[in-house]
């Protein structure tokens, strides 16, 4: 075909890049033909970018090939693996108007509620690992956390952070690891816990307020903040709540406004 001359004559790898594009628009409907032609533009041109009219952007290769490969792959454990392999290098990628990471997300996501926790086995393995070296380094556990959103290790890396930053008073990384968990869906009653406290000490009594009142749906379950000796948030929050409530909605004195006199003829 003219495309497959074009990639052969192609003079530098931007030209290749966009021959190869082509001719992967050409195979889509020939996953075997796609794979072949995917492990030719990865083996020549990975550290390159290009436009792909198909992920509907320019991005770089070795994200598009990835991306790609995920759609084609057989099991749903190797699906997982290479939307993983996307989320972890290639993040802010944009495929199809949004980001890798937040295209990865769903895609684990999806797989991991229809086909069960077993197809995430081996990267929760990885996870668990990465959270072991971490220790109680703040930095190294939001990596964790970032890195492995749906995994149980990642959630622990984020708790952690949390106990961290509560007791320094931090509250940037308080609301840091509340946006990462709401992005990955990951809302639990010990991190809201935690995100109250931390807003509470860190004089943010607006977010503390708001994260109290959610738990108020959670009241049969008990705490696992270690002040709370493992109370209800039932029995907790009517406590909490009252203080938070009155210098949240305390009204700020405002001045009257000035009248313009009217001037007649």
């Amino acid at each position: 075909s003219l495309l497959m001359e074009a990639r052969e004559l192609a003079p530098d790898d931007a030209a290749f890049v966009q021959a190869q594009a082509g001719l992967l628009l050409l195979y889509q409907a020939d996953r075997a033909a796609t794979l072949r032609e995917l492990e030719v533009l990865s083996s020549r041109a990975s550290d390159r970018r290009g436009e792909f009219k198909d992920a509907g952007s320019t991005l770089p290769v070795a994200a598009y090939v990835l991306w790609r490969r995920a759609g084609l792959a057989e099991t749903p454990a190797e699906q997982v693996a290479l939307w993983q392999q996307l989320l972890l290098d290639h993040p802010d990628a944009v495929v199809l108007q949004q980001t890798a990471r937040e295209l990865a997300h769903a895609k684990i996501a999806g797989l991991i509620e229809q086909h069960g926790a077993t197809v995430y086995a081996a990267i929760e393995q990885r996870a668990a690992a990465e959270r072991a070296e971490a220790g109680d380094d703040s930095q190294r556990l939001q990596r964790v956390g970032e890195r492995f959103p749906h995994s149980a290790a990642g959630a622990a890396a984020r708790a952690r952070l949390l106990d961290l930053a509560v007791e320094r008073g931090d509250l940037a990384t308080t609301t840091d690891v509340l946006g990462s968990a709401q992005r990955a869906d990951k809302l639990s009653p010990g991190l809201l816990r935690r995100v109250l406290e931390g807003a509470r000490r860190g004089g943010n009594f607006g977010i503390a307020r708001a994260v109290a009142l959610r738990l108020q749906t959670m009241a049969t379950l008990a705490s696992d903040w270690p002040a709370d000796n493992q109370r209800t948030y039932g029995e907790l929050l009517p406590k909490l709540l009252p203080p938070l409530a009155e210098t949240t909605w305390a009204p700020t004195p405002t001045a009257a406004p000035e009248r313009s006199e009217e001037h007649t003829s």
